[in-house]
């Protein structure tokens, strides 16, 4: 059932199945879903869509497929097998004749195992159940590093915290490959917002320290030179890179590491020197056309001028947009005294802008307390520029000392 010509999207049923299977009384209640589900996950084109024997017997096979290899359900055993039919059973596409008789010639599902469901097992139970399905199951770093790739995808960042950010600081870490990518999702779990970059920086810090030389401490300190490289700081990200150098020579993202080191240092030159070697070594060492380290690289080498020139694409849209407004006036901002707090209000223009830009987003940023954008006069609690000041002061005319406190802007 896999290849081109697959007939359903495994890619969204499997896990979707996986959770309807856990939470299923028995292997009948969750063929029944299956049956009803099905065309829902079908392909453009599916032979499924036009004939609904082929989609009954489809739906059986998958169903199968699932339950056998489901590794445990809500109630925390595995569930007992589902054999495959004998000739004269009843046929499973629900026709009520004989298998023998009518689908004899079943489709097969697709080769799953429990090492494969165990991800999205994990993704779909409790935290405090995950965590001891994770301590009590023999979980290998290999479903983790699945298990944490598909709750990224889903924006499940917190949980990816919580399930990995222990394991990378246990005593007993495993060295390895695997950890080393574990160390690479839980730090884009983190994200790059301030809170996130310190988290990082404090356990990428802790490794580099604790850790021996291995695949692990190499891919914290590649972490620790994008972080220093990020805040201006080229001595210690010149210094991390060595290090990553030195813990793992060979290491894949080292190429790219180098080459972002010199842009950042404001050597073109340099920089295309070295993207041309590097391109050199992957082509040699058969890197296919789609290893994004290919593209990254032939970008630099073709790029002339100073390194701003030399930002990936994904950066052009956001320079373009700086050099286009860097000449704009700032808005016209008025001052507004209320209880012996002088505030910046926005001019009605920027207000209404503000007020679309809530009506859309209100459910992702919420403004203040309650919920809702300002009105044109409104000083908002918990956003814009506060000046806090005396009670000798009034609107217009400032005649005391003057704190200006920065609140936390959510526009």
């Amino acid at each position: 059932m896999e290849g081109s010509h697959n007939p359903v999207e495994l890619r969204r049923l499997i896990p979707d199945s996986v959770g309807i299977a856990m939470r299923a009384a028995d292997p009948t209640d969750f063929l029944h879903w299956m049956r009803e589900s099905l065309l829902t996950y079908a392909t453009p084109g599916s032979p499924i869509r036009r004939n609904p024997n082929l989609a009954r017997a489809v739906a059986f096979a998958l169903t199968r497929a699932v339950w056998n290899a489901l590794p445990v359900s809500s109630r925390g055993v595995k569930p007992p097998t589902l054999r495959e039919p004998a000739p004269d059973d009843a046929c499973p596409c629900g026709s009520g004749v004989a298998l023998k008789s009518c689908c004899r010639d079943l489709p097969e599902g697709p080769l799953l195992t429990p090492e494969t469901l165990w991800p999205y097992v994990l993704a779909c139970v409790a935290e405090n159940d995950r965590e001891t399905l994770l301590r009590n199951s023999g979980v290998t770093h290999r479903v983790l590093i699945e298990f944490a790739a598909h709750l990224l995808e889903s924006n499940r960042h917190a949980e990816v915290i919580t399930a990995l950010e222990p394991r990378l600081r246990a005593p007993e870490l495993n060295n390895d490959e695997d950890t080393a990518i574990l160390l690479d999702l839980l730090c884009e779990a983190y994200g790059t917002s301030a809170s996130g970059i310190q988290r990082s920086l404090e356990l990428l810090e802790w490794l580099t320290e604790s850790a021996p030389r291995s695949p692990v401490r190499a891919e914290a300190w590649q972490r620790l030179t994008s972080i220093y490289m990020d805040r201006g700081d080229a001595t210690r990200a010149a210094s991390a890179f060595k290090h990553a150098q030195k813990d793992n020579p060979r290491g894949e993202a080292l190429c790219v590491l180098e080459v972002e080191l010199l842009v950042a240092q404001r050597q073109p030159d340099m920089a295309r020197k070295r993207a041309a070697f590097w391109l050199k070594e992957l082509e040699a060492g058969g890197a296919t056309e789609d290893d994004p380290r290919l593209g990254f690289l032939r970008r630099v080498t073709r790029e002339s001028g100073e390194p701003a020139a030399m930002l990936q694409e994904e950066a052009q849209p956001l320079r373009r947009w700086l050099v286009a407004v860097k000449t704009r006036e700032p808005p016209l901002y008025e001052l507004a005294l209320m209880d012996n707090v002088a505030w910046l209000v926005a001019p009605s223009s920027l207000l209404r802008l503000e007020q679309q830009w809530h009506h859309r987003e209100q459910r992702r940023f919420p403004i203040g307390h309650s919920n809702r954008a300002r009105t044109p006069r409104e000083p908002a609690e918990h956003h814009g520029l506060r000046l806090v000041i005396d009670a000798a002061a009034h609107a217009g005319t400032f005649a005391g000392t003057v704190t200006v406190s920065v609140i936390e802007s959510r526009v």
